[in-house]
């Protein structure tokens, strides 16, 4: 065998080995992009069944004390990124601008937890701190409101806290 044959093997070889893996990183790639795919619908789905818990929990269907807690919780982080938001839009001096008030939704309160069952509970839980009825007013002191579900937007809020639509300019 000369040189030449044995040089045209070894580069032979070389590509077969580059075409290999080159189509294991597709298949991998692939795999991957399915997965990350699957794990977004499989989000979606948990926040779209947690966003209707918590209407049926609202509207007097559902009674858990687990559930009025983590709903309070919810309630609360909601909040706490509000004011984050708030005070991130202070921290870049933008100014906010004020579309006018959708009707003002009836929004149910959060019906009290039924008793406990006789099995040993958990101390029982402190309410969450009261929030300001009157929704937070624009610059100008128009009340801002989400064109999407009516909550009530904070002054310098970008995104809704309950449905995540981004806030009319």
């Amino acid at each position: 065998m000369s040189i030449f044959d044995e040089l045209s093997r070894k580069v032979n070889d070389g590509i077969r080995r580059v075409q290999d893996e080159a189509e294991r990183m597709q298949r991998l790639n692939g795999l991957q992009r399915d997965l990350s795919d699957m794990r977004r619908q499989l989000d979606g789905k948990r926040i779209e069944f947690g966003d209707r818990a918590i209407e049926l929990f609202r509207a007097g269907r559902i009674q858990s004390p687990t559930l009025a807690e983590m709903l309070r919780t919810i309630d609360a982080l909601q909040a706490a990124v509000t004011l984050k938001e708030e005070e991130l839009r202070t921290a870049q001096g933008g100014v906010v601008s004020v579309a006018p008030p959708p009707p003002e939704p009836a929004a149910p309160p959060v019906p009290p937890a039924p008793p406990a069952p006789a099995a040993p509970a958990a101390p029982p839980v402190p309410p969450a701190p009261a929030m300001s009825a009157a929704p937070p007013v624009g610059a100008d002191g128009a009340r801002r409101y989400c064109h999407r579900c009516g909550t009530a937007l904070g002054t310098a809020s970008r995104f809704c806290p309950t449905c995540g639509t981004a806030a009319a300019p």
